[in-house]
């Protein structure tokens, strides 16, 4: 028969082992999985069967893979002069050494008139305050260093190697330089956030004698910038 003592001491050493591998590794590890698997499926889908809802069998599991890893989502309160405008949202990890690191990458970006119906589009208000709500497609996964900050850059999409929305409300693809002669001017207001799936790692504790790092305590929430 076993001796009691050993079989209680063997225990910590199992859990100092299964605690040491942090819980963001598992989350993006199956989200990726259930990505992976869902795109193959959905192109698979595409040929046999064809064109798709939104809510079909290979899009849930996207949608799952990315829900599981965390997604970041946010509110813009704003007025701008357009019709329509392309946005782009980086997210850096700023070092405490005064380094960035790019969380995302390439970065966010989306069509205003897009957000909330991918299908009809809504065309923004020109000369009125309004709101846009969204939510990101992609998901990511890192442990923070202590003592660093997160910044995130909102920017207007010009790059040249992008469709170049101009904001006129109309099909994007006929539009020409001509129709940007009057520059986009946005007012941002304080109502603005960005909400960010951050969560604090669980306090050191000492098991058998060392110290072990607990996993992500699921009850913070991340905070708003």
């Amino acid at each position: 028969m076993a001796d009691p003592h050993t079989v209680g001491a063997a225990k910590p050493r199992a859990i100092a082992a299964k605690a040491g591998i942090p819980i963001y590794i598992y989350a993006v590890s199956l989200a990726s999985l259930f990505t992976v698997i869902g795109i193959l499926w959905d192109i698979s889908w595409h040929r046999s069967i064809g064109r798709d809802k939104f809510l079909s069998p290979p899009h849930i599991l996207i949608y799952l893979g990315a829900i599981f890893a965390g997604l970041f989502s946010g509110k813009l309160d704003f007025t701008v002069n357009k019709q329509d405008l392309d946005l782009s949202i980086a997210i850096y990890e700023l070092l405490p050494g005064g380094d960035y690191v790019q969380l995302f990458d390439p970065v966010y970006e989306f069509r205003a008139s897009y957000v909330h119906d991918r299908i009809n589009r809504q065309l923004l208000r020109a000369g009125e305050r309004q709101q846009l709500t969204f939510k990101s497609d992609r998901l990511t996964g890192r442990k923070l260093d202590v003592g660093s900050r997160v910044v995130v850059v909102l920017g207007v999409n010009k790059r040249p190697d992008r469709q170049i929305n101009y904001g006129t409300g109309g099909v994007v693809n006929e539009e020409s330089v001509d129709d940007g002669r009057v520059p986009v001017k946005i007012r941002w207001y304080s109502d603005s956030y960005i909400d960010l799936p951050i969560r604090r790692a669980a306090p050191e504790v000492a098991l058998d004698g060392g110290t072990v790092k607990g996993g992500a305590n699921p009850g913070a929430t991340g905070p708003r910038g």
